[in-house]
């Protein structure tokens, strides 16, 4: 099983986060991941079914898609437009939405919920379960040790601005689990805005955007 955004995106809440927001739906916590997708991405399918279910759901999980087999099940939620038709079988990895924010969302993100067939649905998340266990290790972003030669990757390079966004919410959310070791970077705000790029030594900063020295300075103060 692969993400449905490729692993390209950071997940800015995981399944099981925030029980005081959720028991008020009738479950113990947070029952899928959010991956902080900006409003356009192709998402893909996480598994190969059939899709068995789209809908519009404006007061929970807006414009969503539902693909299942005989061992499992995804939904897709927030999405601005499905790109598969009812009864359709689908590939893992084909294409099957754009991601958006519609339905009960406070932002563009994708709402990826997962489970296993038959489903449980008295495990207090509506039969949804995390997919961390059931992900393939070449779908999953190794971590990043910053260094002399460290170039960042053009997943954090982009320069659109809700992309930008999301990663720094998503390491002020837990710091403890994005994709970066930053245990060897020695800055600080001031120096950053104090000294030219070449005087910081432990890391190549002629290739770091703001974005990046800010994703450092926040794991620095929350590590």
């Amino acid at each position: 099983m692969i993400r449905p955004d490729k692993g390209k995106f950071p997940v800015t809440q995981y399944f099981g986060e925030h029980p005081e927001w959720y028991q008020k739906f009738g479950i113990r916590a947070h029952n899928g991941w959010d991956i902080g997708c900006p409003t356009g991405t192709t998402l893909v399918s996480p598994i190969t079914g059939t899709v068995t279910e789209i809908a519009e759901d404006p007061t929970g999980y807006g414009l969503y898609v539902k693909i299942e087999s005989d061992s499992e099940g995804t939904l897709l939620a927030h999405n601005q437009q499905i790109l598969v038709q009812l009864g359709q079988h689908i590939d893992e990895g084909q294409s099957v939405a754009l991601s958006n924010n519609t339905g009960n969302s406070t932002g563009p993100h994708s709402h990826w919920g997962y489970f296993r067939t038959p489903r449980d649905r008295t495990n207090g998340y509506n039969g949804y379960i995390d997919p961390l266990p059931y992900l393939t290790e070449e779908s999953t972003i190794p971590p990043m040790v910053f260094n002399d030669q460290t170039k960042i990757p053009k997943e954090l390079l982009g320069e659109d601005q809700d992309l930008e966004i999301q990663q720094i919410r998503g390491l002020l959310k837990d710091g403890k689990r994005d994709n970066l070791d930053l245990q060897n970077v020695r800055v600080s705000l001031k120096e950053c805005q104090s000294r030219p790029p070449e005087v910081v030594k432990t890391a190549d900063l002629s290739q770091v955007s703001r974005t990046d020295l800010l994703i450092a300075i926040i794991k620095k103060i929350f590590p």
